[in-house]
């Protein structure tokens, strides 16, 4: 999926309806934290999962 599916997929999990800038902010916050711990992998247009290995 994409970040930004990824992102309102999350806000629509929390029950956010709005989706402006301050509240984006929050999921992405937490995917850019996942990234750095390797968590997931890919870009922008198609976020993943690393494959286990």
């Amino acid at each position: 999926m994409s970040e930004d599916e990824l992102v309102k997929q999350a806000c629509d999990f929390f029950g956010w309806r709005r989706i402006g800038k301050d509240i984006r902010d929050c999921p992405a916050t937490d995917i850019a934290q996942l990234y750095r711990q390797r968590r997931l992998e890919g870009g922008p247009g198609r976020i993943g999962v690393p494959a286990t290995g």
